[in-house]
Protein backbone atom coordinates (compact mmCIF):
# COMPACT_ATOMS: atom_id res chain seq x y z
CA UNK A 1 0.00 0.00 0.00
CA UNK A 2 1.40 2.99 -0.99
CA UNK A 3 0.32 6.27 1.03
CA UNK A 4 1.23 10.10 0.48
CA UNK A 5 4.17 10.88 2.38
CA UNK A 6 5.15 7.58 3.40
CA UNK A 7 8.92 7.05 2.20
CA UNK A 8 10.00 3.19 1.54
CA UNK A 9 13.35 2.04 -0.10
CA UNK A 10 14.94 -1.04 -1.08
CA UNK A 11 18.13 -0.66 0.83
CA UNK A 12 19.65 -2.89 3.38
CA UNK A 13 22.62 -1.81 5.51
CA UNK A 14 24.24 -3.39 8.39
CA UNK A 15 27.68 -2.18 9.43
CA UNK A 16 30.67 -4.02 9.07
CA UNK A 17 28.86 -7.01 7.13
CA UNK A 18 27.03 -5.83 3.88
CA UNK A 19 25.27 -3.29 2.12
CA UNK A 20 22.95 -3.20 -0.87
CA UNK A 21 22.20 0.28 -2.32
CA UNK A 22 19.64 1.00 -4.97
CA UNK A 23 20.13 3.50 -7.44
CA UNK A 24 17.18 5.81 -6.72
CA UNK A 25 18.62 6.09 -2.60
CA UNK A 26 22.29 7.94 -3.38
CA UNK A 27 23.04 11.02 -3.15
CA UNK A 28 25.74 13.52 -4.40
CA UNK A 29 29.15 14.38 -3.37
CA UNK A 30 31.96 16.81 -4.34
CA UNK A 31 35.46 15.68 -4.89
CA UNK A 32 37.76 17.92 -5.52
CA UNK A 33 39.44 16.23 -8.73
CA UNK A 34 35.88 16.04 -10.46
CA UNK A 35 34.66 19.57 -10.99
CA UNK A 36 31.33 19.45 -12.35
CA UNK A 37 30.97 15.92 -12.17
CA UNK A 38 28.33 14.05 -10.32
CA UNK A 39 30.15 11.83 -7.75
CA UNK A 40 28.10 9.11 -5.41
CA UNK A 41 30.29 7.15 -2.71
CA UNK A 42 28.45 3.99 -2.90
CA UNK A 43 30.95 2.04 -0.05
CA UNK A 44 33.94 3.47 2.31
CA UNK A 45 35.70 2.36 4.90
CA UNK A 46 33.31 4.31 7.10
CA UNK A 47 31.56 1.21 7.17
CA UNK A 48 33.56 -1.84 6.92
CA UNK A 49 34.66 -1.64 3.49
CA UNK A 50 38.51 -2.33 3.22
CA UNK A 51 38.32 -0.01 -0.92
CA UNK A 52 36.55 3.21 -2.11
CA UNK A 53 33.66 2.85 -4.76
CA UNK A 54 32.34 5.97 -7.24
CA UNK A 55 29.65 6.27 -9.45
CA UNK A 56 30.33 9.17 -11.33
CA UNK A 57 28.59 10.92 -14.10
CA UNK A 58 30.60 12.92 -16.29
CA UNK A 59 28.21 15.81 -18.21
CA UNK A 60 29.87 16.39 -21.89
CA UNK A 61 33.50 18.33 -21.73
CA UNK A 62 33.77 17.50 -18.34
CA UNK A 63 36.57 15.64 -16.33
CA UNK A 64 39.13 15.43 -13.88
CA UNK A 65 41.67 18.76 -12.99
CA UNK A 66 44.37 16.71 -12.03
CA UNK A 67 45.82 13.26 -11.35
CA UNK A 68 43.04 11.13 -9.04
CA UNK A 69 44.01 8.20 -6.78
CA UNK A 70 47.52 9.07 -7.15
CA UNK A 71 48.50 9.20 -3.63
CA UNK A 72 51.24 6.30 -2.15
CA UNK A 73 50.15 2.98 -2.69
CA UNK A 74 46.83 3.81 -3.75
CA UNK A 75 45.13 1.23 -7.08
CA UNK A 76 42.15 2.23 -9.05
CA UNK A 77 40.05 0.50 -11.67
CA UNK A 78 37.72 2.52 -13.86
CA UNK A 79 34.83 1.08 -15.59
CA UNK A 80 32.95 2.62 -18.28
CA UNK A 81 29.08 2.10 -17.83
CA UNK A 82 27.83 4.48 -20.34
CA UNK A 83 29.13 6.63 -22.87
CA UNK A 84 32.86 7.70 -23.87
CA UNK A 85 35.72 8.81 -21.94
CA UNK A 86 39.60 9.83 -22.77
CA UNK A 87 41.53 8.17 -20.23
CA UNK A 88 45.34 9.57 -19.62
CA UNK A 89 47.51 7.52 -16.98
CA UNK A 90 51.45 6.66 -16.69
CA UNK A 91 52.17 9.49 -19.92
CA UNK A 92 49.83 7.51 -22.10
CA UNK A 93 45.86 8.84 -23.54
CA UNK A 94 43.74 5.82 -24.28
CA UNK A 95 39.87 6.11 -26.12
CA UNK A 96 37.48 4.29 -24.10
CA UNK A 97 33.89 3.79 -24.92
CA UNK A 98 31.04 1.71 -22.79
CA UNK A 99 32.48 -1.69 -21.24
CA UNK A 100 35.95 -0.25 -21.65
CA UNK A 101 38.45 -0.26 -18.66
CA UNK A 102 41.64 1.25 -16.94
CA UNK A 103 43.91 -0.36 -14.30
CA UNK A 104 45.87 2.12 -12.60
CA UNK A 105 48.84 1.02 -10.56
CA UNK A 106 49.93 2.30 -6.87
CA UNK A 107 50.64 6.20 -7.01
CA UNK A 108 50.35 6.78 -10.46
CA UNK A 109 47.16 8.10 -10.65
CA UNK A 110 44.68 8.65 -13.72
CA UNK A 111 42.50 11.19 -15.29
CA UNK A 112 39.55 11.40 -17.56
CA UNK A 113 37.69 13.57 -19.77
CA UNK A 114 34.30 13.32 -21.80
CA UNK A 115 34.84 14.58 -25.17
CA UNK A 116 31.25 13.46 -26.40
CA UNK A 117 27.60 15.20 -26.36
CA UNK A 118 26.48 12.92 -24.21
CA UNK A 119 26.65 12.32 -20.14
CA UNK A 120 29.25 9.17 -19.19
CA UNK A 121 28.87 7.67 -16.75
CA UNK A 122 32.03 5.65 -14.98
CA UNK A 123 32.94 3.12 -11.53
CA UNK A 124 35.82 4.18 -9.82
CA UNK A 125 37.21 0.99 -6.95
CA UNK A 126 40.06 2.35 -5.18
CA UNK A 127 42.22 1.06 -2.84
CA UNK A 128 45.76 0.57 -1.03
CA UNK A 129 47.79 -1.92 -3.10
CA UNK A 130 49.44 -4.61 -0.96
CA UNK A 131 53.21 -4.86 -2.05
CA UNK A 132 54.53 -8.59 -2.44
CA UNK A 133 58.82 -8.99 -1.78
CA UNK A 134 60.43 -9.59 -5.17
CA UNK A 135 57.10 -9.40 -7.33
CA UNK A 136 57.18 -6.15 -9.57
CA UNK A 137 54.34 -3.58 -9.23
CA UNK A 138 51.83 -3.90 -11.55
CA UNK A 139 51.28 -2.01 -14.65
CA UNK A 140 48.55 -0.32 -16.61
CA UNK A 141 45.93 -2.68 -18.50
CA UNK A 142 43.78 -0.76 -20.43
CA UNK A 143 40.87 -2.91 -22.50
CA UNK A 144 37.20 -3.39 -23.46
CA UNK A 145 35.45 -6.15 -21.81
CA UNK A 146 33.16 -6.95 -24.87
CA UNK A 147 36.33 -7.57 -27.00
CA UNK A 148 36.56 -10.96 -25.21
CA UNK A 149 34.68 -14.28 -24.78
CA UNK A 150 33.10 -14.63 -22.06
CA UNK A 151 34.11 -18.61 -20.30
CA UNK A 152 32.58 -21.12 -18.35
CA UNK A 153 32.82 -20.78 -14.95
CA UNK A 154 33.51 -23.63 -12.53
CA UNK A 155 32.70 -25.79 -15.90
CA UNK A 156 28.76 -24.08 -15.75
CA UNK A 157 27.66 -23.31 -18.90
CA UNK A 158 25.28 -21.02 -17.25
CA UNK A 159 27.28 -18.93 -14.85
CA UNK A 160 30.08 -16.81 -17.20
CA UNK A 161 33.20 -15.34 -15.98
CA UNK A 162 35.60 -12.39 -17.74
CA UNK A 163 38.70 -11.79 -15.99
CA UNK A 164 39.42 -8.14 -16.73
CA UNK A 165 43.15 -8.35 -14.83
CA UNK A 166 46.14 -10.14 -15.09
CA UNK A 167 46.34 -13.48 -12.87
CA UNK A 168 49.74 -12.76 -12.10
CA UNK A 169 51.16 -11.79 -8.58
CA UNK A 170 51.91 -8.76 -8.80
CA UNK A 171 48.13 -7.59 -9.04
CA UNK A 172 46.30 -8.10 -5.26
CA UNK A 173 43.11 -7.34 -6.85
CA UNK A 174 40.54 -9.05 -9.48
CA UNK A 175 37.78 -7.29 -11.27
CA UNK A 176 35.68 -9.74 -13.21
CA UNK A 177 32.11 -9.82 -15.19
CA UNK A 178 30.35 -12.08 -13.97
CA UNK A 179 27.01 -13.56 -16.07
CA UNK A 180 24.35 -15.56 -15.18
CA UNK A 181 22.03 -17.26 -17.64
CA UNK A 182 17.98 -17.80 -16.76
CA UNK A 183 18.37 -20.17 -14.28
CA UNK A 184 21.77 -20.26 -13.81
CA UNK A 185 23.25 -20.27 -10.42
CA UNK A 186 25.91 -20.22 -7.76
CA UNK A 187 26.76 -24.08 -6.97
CA UNK A 188 26.63 -22.91 -3.15
CA UNK A 189 25.94 -20.48 -1.00
CA UNK A 190 29.31 -18.68 -0.59
CA UNK A 191 31.01 -17.87 3.11
CA UNK A 192 34.41 -16.47 2.75
CA UNK A 193 37.38 -14.04 4.37
CA UNK A 194 37.53 -11.52 1.03
CA UNK A 195 35.26 -8.73 0.54
CA UNK A 196 33.04 -7.78 -2.54
CA UNK A 197 32.19 -4.91 -4.36
CA UNK A 198 29.83 -6.04 -6.62
CA UNK A 199 27.61 -3.61 -8.98
CA UNK A 200 24.84 -4.99 -11.47
CA UNK A 201 25.02 -3.63 -15.11
CA UNK A 202 22.29 -5.60 -17.01
CA UNK A 203 19.11 -7.73 -15.90
CA UNK A 204 17.38 -8.95 -13.00
CA UNK A 205 18.48 -12.07 -10.25
CA UNK A 206 17.52 -13.33 -6.62
CA UNK A 207 20.40 -12.93 -4.60
CA UNK A 208 21.14 -14.00 -1.10
CA UNK A 209 22.83 -11.57 1.11
CA UNK A 210 23.33 -12.86 4.95
CA UNK A 211 19.81 -14.24 6.01
CA UNK A 212 17.45 -13.78 2.96
CA UNK A 213 16.80 -13.61 -0.75
CA UNK A 214 16.15 -10.30 -2.56
CA UNK A 215 16.00 -9.00 -6.00
CA UNK A 216 18.85 -6.92 -7.66
CA UNK A 217 17.89 -5.37 -10.63
CA UNK A 218 20.42 -3.32 -13.10
CA UNK A 219 22.64 -0.45 -11.61
CA UNK A 220 22.01 -2.18 -7.55
CA UNK A 221 25.01 -1.71 -5.99
CA UNK A 222 26.70 -4.08 -3.19
CA UNK A 223 29.70 -4.56 -0.58
CA UNK A 224 29.81 -8.07 0.80
CA UNK A 225 31.77 -8.07 3.93
CA UNK A 226 33.93 -10.94 5.81
CA UNK A 227 32.11 -13.80 5.65
CA UNK A 228 29.16 -12.80 5.02
CA UNK A 229 27.12 -15.33 3.33
CA UNK A 230 25.83 -14.68 -0.52
CA UNK A 231 25.50 -15.89 -3.64
CA UNK A 232 22.97 -15.72 -6.68
CA UNK A 233 20.49 -17.19 -8.71
CA UNK A 234 19.13 -15.70 -12.16
CA UNK A 235 16.12 -15.13 -12.89
CA UNK A 236 13.99 -13.32 -15.65
CA UNK A 237 14.21 -14.37 -19.41
CA UNK A 238 17.53 -12.21 -19.92
CA UNK A 239 21.23 -12.83 -18.75
CA UNK A 240 21.95 -10.82 -15.49
CA UNK A 241 25.91 -9.33 -15.48
CA UNK A 242 27.10 -7.81 -12.44
CA UNK A 243 31.14 -6.19 -12.02
CA UNK A 244 32.70 -8.00 -8.91
CA UNK A 245 36.18 -6.88 -6.82
CA UNK A 246 38.40 -9.50 -5.63
CA UNK A 247 41.49 -9.44 -2.77
CA UNK A 248 43.61 -12.12 -4.42
CA UNK A 249 47.49 -13.35 -4.06
CA UNK A 250 48.16 -11.52 -0.88
CA UNK A 251 48.30 -13.71 2.91
CA UNK A 252 46.23 -11.60 5.41
CA UNK A 253 47.84 -9.43 7.81
CA UNK A 254 48.13 -10.90 11.42
CA UNK A 255 46.59 -9.01 14.13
Amino acid sequence: MNLPGILSTRARVERGAFALLPPEGLVENVIPEMPGCRVSILAAPKFGANFIEYLVTVPPRQGTCRPFSAGERQESFVYVLDGTCTFSCGGNTYEARKSSYLYSPPGMGFEFSNPGEEETRLLIHKLLYTPLAGVPLPGVVFATADESQPQPCDGNPRMLVQGLLPLNLSYDIEMNLLTFLPGGAHPFLETHLQQHAIYCTQGTCCYHLSDRWTILKKDDFIWVGPYVTHGCCGVGDQPFTYLFSKVVNRDPPAL
